[in-house]
């Protein structure tokens, strides 16, 4: 009785002493449930660490090292292989969950942070540990990355969350929905935007998603509604000014929609209830009245406007998750601000095109437009990155291809332009204006008798394309085309170097990484031209120092370096590289269960490898129309329909699917590769 009552006032309990001394084993020991710490042994971890570490003051050194503890534990076990038998499974993933509970508890020392800093990873890695709605580590990191939310200044989830909303019942786990709503729940807000927006938001996606019946959204909305004590005129006035946003009212969706179950929310469905104003983006005029001021004086001058106009799209696609407005009015304004060349301007496009890509990660226009803001202002070593990533991100853009190929010649590197535009060809990529680069480069190269073949095989492709005629009939006059694209004629980019400049490393770390993804694409890409010894060599090293980078897993795999006393990969990328390797429908079916997002890519392989369900499943979404937002697994569609001829019926496609296997294996790789560091492999 002694011992309870000096911890019950505020006393430090003796085997916090034992924990400061050896915290990694101590921990280790506590979540285990071998630890000594009476009177609490019969409590679940969590419970223990509240009532040993709650009470202690938020500086006390204890529970700074309490989260050095539960990440170093966290990631030991991540490095390990997972038990196959399954009571040894189930207890390691609720010994996972449980230290994610103690996270979002007690938010001991940088745990949060952590969290939130490994976030696709650590998505990635539970992923593998879901056996049923009890035990499910993925569900556990989820909650625990939403309620750390307003303790770490991170990057905005509110994608993230609307995503698990539509997807809880289907992709994902029906009780998922709290998962998300949790974390639209808990978002910092931003000014002028109440708590229960983005909620609000989140039940009526899941709702258009899933049809549920007036008793399911019910027990969704009732408890909820009891959480936030609120007039119900209130409630009506947002709610029917969410439902008035156009993504409603285009789907005929009017006020009081499914909170009809509700009767203090079923009255704005009487014919003299005046519904409130739907929330809105900022007009395009306003967008228009911006770049007109920007043309007529200076960046300086239009700034704190374009400030005020950004965050009100912000605030609105916060609000409802609806993003197409904001992207719009970013390559509108963006485009005008990069074409003063003003630095501050440029930079700016270049800050609107991340924020914009936030929400539209695989976005042709705003990739594009990063890049043009980058070229504007000449800062070539960041531009080259971008335009690379760009390629992997989105790698049926040949335009991407194109446009860097232009830059590497402008710099003088033609033979790394060359490869870039030579394998566009047998990829089926090449539209006129490769075609167009490989004349002028095989001219300045080869000679004009090896560009007098290449310029009749692309007049033969495009008979009406002005410009390849021209570049054919100079050949024939001896003559040899220009070589540098006009716009780089006036002004030659100088020379990328290998390294950054001191304020782009300190202004962007996101270029910093994005090198790092472009350095490991080029070693995929020579690992797929062949056998290459050195790019083995240097897949090995890259392992070594990043041992949890997904992209150095798959080249491990490609290089057949990989250990294979792994039953499991540890990133989805790695284990799909290695089923497509051993044409595993096994685990590419543990694939999809981990990434459900990529359905479409591990089908479109099993119907590769003669899986005859998957055929017929893959003929009917080749015959679909395509509504997916834009990403590398919907930009597949439109290109297999080219492969494959066209074809829609499952003999047809099995037929075509066996004789361009290599096209096929291609896209499959090029679109795997795009998902890195992508939470599309996550949720």
């Amino acid at each position: 009785m002694g011992l309870a009552s000096d911890i019950a006032e505020g006393a430090r309990h003796p085997w916090i002493a034992v924990f400061e001394a050896d915290p990694e084993t101590s921990y280790d020991r506590l979540i285990r449930g071998y630890a000594e710490v009476p009177p609490y042994e019969r409590a679940d971890a969590p419970d223990a660490a509240r009532m040993l570490f709650g009470p202690l003051a938020a500086e006390d050194p204890a529970r700074a090292r309490l989260g050095d503890a539960v990440t170093a534990w966290l990631n030991a076990r991540r490095r390990e292989p997972i038990p196959a038998e399954r009571r040894k499974r189930g207890r390691l993933i609720r010994e996972i969950s449980e230290s994610f509970e103690i996270i979002r508890a007690l938010a001991p020392g940088e745990a949060a942070l952590w969290v939130h800093d490994n976030r696709i990873r650590l998505m990635d890695w539970t992923s593998r540990l879901v056996d049923t709605p009890a035990r499910d580590a993925r569900a556990a990191f989820l909650l625990t990355l939403a309620v750390t939310q307003p303790v770490v200044d991170g990057e905005d989830l509110t994608r993230l969350w609307m995503d698990i909303c539509r997807e809880a019942g289907g992709v994902l786990p029906g009780d998922y929905l709290d998962v998300g709503l949790m974390g639209l729940r808990r978002l910092p807000q931003v000014a002028h935007q109440t708590s229960e927006v983005p909620w609000l938001a989140g039940l009526a996606q899941w709702a258009m998603a899933r049809k549920p019946s007036e008793q399911e959204f019910a027990a969704e909305w009732l408890p909820l509604k009891k959480v936030y004590p609120r007039n119900p005129t209130q409630w009506r006035k947002e709610i029917s000014a969410l439902l008035r946003t156009k993504q409603y009212q285009d789907a005929e969706i009017e006020p009081p929609a499914w909170w009809a179950c509700d009767p203090q929310m079923a009255v704005m469905g009487r014919p003299n209830f005046q519904p409130a104003d739907g929330y809105r983006s900022p007009m395009p005029d306003e967008c228009k009245a911006l770049i007109e001021r920007l043309q007529a004086t200076s960046y300086g001058e239009v700034a704190p406007a374009i400030e005020t106009f950004m965050q009100a799209h912000v605030r609105f696609v916060r609000a409802t998750g609806i993003s197409q407005h904001m992207v719009a009015a970013v390559h509108q304004l963006g485009t005008a601000l990069a074409a003063t060349s003003d630095e501050a301007a440029c930079v700016r496009a270049e800050e609107l095109a991340r924020v914009a890509l936030h929400w539209q990660p695989f976005n042709v226009l705003l990739w594009t437009l990063w890049a043009d803001a980058l070229e504007a202002r000449g800062a070539i070593a960041a531009l080259e990155i971008v335009r690379r990533e760009h390629v992997r991100r989105l790698p049926f853009d040949v335009d991407a291809r194109n446009q860097l190929a232009e830059m590497l010649i402008a710099l003088d590197r033609c033979e790394e332009a060359r490869t870039i535009v030579d394998n566009c060809f047998p990829e089926g990529l090449a539209d006129e204006a490769t075609h167009s680069l490989r004349i002028r480069l095989t001219a300045h190269r080869d000679g004009i008798e090896a560009a007098r073949h290449v310029a009749a095989v692309a007049v033969e492709e495009f008979p009406e394309n002005r410009i390849l005629a021209d570049y054919a009939a100079r050949i024939d006059r001896e003559e040899k085309p220009g070589l540098i694209a006009a716009r780089y004629q006036a002004t030659r980019p100088t020379s990328a170097s290998d390294a950054l400049t001191a304020s782009e490393v300190a202004e962007d770390r996101t270029v910093v990484r994005l090198r790092e993804l472009a350095s490991a694409r080029a070693l995929g890409e020579r690992l797929m031209s062949g056998q290459d010894d050195l790019a083995v060599a240097e897949v090995r090293e890259l392992l070594a120092e990043q041992p949890d980078f997904a992209y150095a897993q798959l080249l491990a795999v490609r290089a057949g370096i990989w250990a294979g006393e792994h039953a499991e990969l540890p990133s989805v990328p790695a284990a799909f590289e290695r089923a497509l390797g051993d044409e595993d429908a096994e685990m590419l079916s543990r694939v999809t269960k981990r990434a459900p997002k990529l359905e479409a890519l591990t089908l479109v392989a099993r119907a590769l490898f003669g899986d005859v369900d998957a055929q017929n499943r893959i003929a009917d979404w080749l015959d679909e129309s395509q509504t997916d937002e834009s990403s590398p697994v919907a930009d597949m569609r439109p290109r297999l329909r080219i492969i494959l001829g066209g074809a829609t019926g499952a003999d047809d496609v099995a037929t075509g699917l066996s004789s361009q296997r290599e096209k096929v294996l291609n896209v499959l790789r090029r679109v795997n590769e795009a998902m890195i560091d992508s939470d599309l492999i996550a949720a």
